[in-house]
């Protein structure tokens, strides 16, 4: 199907004045939809981020009277449906990042079994390596704290020693 471009002036108040003045802005896009299913002759109308952010720019209670924007009816794998946004911007939708497939049970099956390792797997292995050698080498005393603990024991002794003598 091709694609089809058109531009509108969309009048928001006449119907943004019919509800309470905290629901404009909500009533101002659903306006915006409606205007677009009715033109374009489309079920699902997808606005884009700089439209919304224009009508609620000063704030929920006080949307613009109307908006000039551009609209492309396109038809895709999902469907026949119209991308609006405001006249001069870009109509191309933001790409969603592609979510990453959670490790499932045979996955883990397979890295207990021993299939082959990931790269992730393979740094954490030896991160754990690593860190073990650490607590091995902390747990030997070095040759300056031994000399130091063995200073500390021989004044501890002369103390007792001249503690003890005052006392007899």
């Amino acid at each position: 199907m091709a694609e089809v471009k058109r531009d509108y002036i969309i009048p928001l108040r006449r119907e943004f004045l019919k509800v309470p003045r905290y629901q404009r802005s909500k009533k101002a896009i659903k306006a915006v939809r409606k205007f677009i299913m009715k033109h374009m002759k489309v079920n699902d109308v997808r606005i884009l981020k700089e439209l919304n952010e224009e009508i609620l720019r000063n704030g929920r209670k006080n949307p613009p009277s109307k908006v000039s924007v551009t609209v492309v009816k396109v038809g895709e794998k999902d469907g026949v449906f119209a991308r609006v946004n405001l006249i001069g911007k870009s109509l191309e939708g933001e790409k969603k990042p592609e979510k990453k497939k959670k490790e499932g049970l045979m996955d883990k099956v397979k890295g207990k079994v021993g299939g082959k390792k990931t790269k992730k797997e393979e740094e954490e292995q030896e991160k754990k390596e690593v860190l073990e050698h650490a607590k091995l080498e902390r747990k030997t005393p070095s040759k300056e704290t031994m000399v130091v603990k063995d200073k500390e024991k021989a004044q501890m002794t002369k103390m007792e020693r001249i503690v003890t003598r005052d006392k007899k």
